[in-house]
C-alpha cells in the first residue's frame, strides 16, 4: 500500500515493448503507458484511495497485480 504514488520496475526477458494498464476497482482505466521493458514507471499520485488492478503486457505474457492506495 501507498499514500503517495506507485513505483513499478519492469524487467522483461526481451527487448519487446511493454504496455501498462491500471484500472480502478469499478473497471475504469485510470492510467496507461507503454515503453521500455527496463524502466521504473511511476503513477498514482492523483489516484483516490482504493484498490487498483495493474496489468503489465509484453508480447503474449500478461501479469496482473493488485495495488492499494490508502
Amino acid at each position: 500500500p501507498t499514500t503517495t504514488e506507485f513505483k513499478l520496475l519492469v524487467q522483461g526477458g526481451t527487448n519487446e515493448k511493454i504496455e501498462i494498464l491500471v484500472m480502478s476497482a469499478d473497471g475504469k482505466r485510470v492510467y496507461s503507458a507503454s515503453g521500455s521493458s527496463i524502466k521504473i514507471y511511476r503513477f498514482g499520485y492523483n489516484f483516490l484511495p482504493g484498490l487498483y488492478i495493474v496489468k503489465v503486457v509484453q508480447g503474449n505474457t500478461v501479469q496482473t497485480l493488485k495495488a492499494i492506495k490508502g
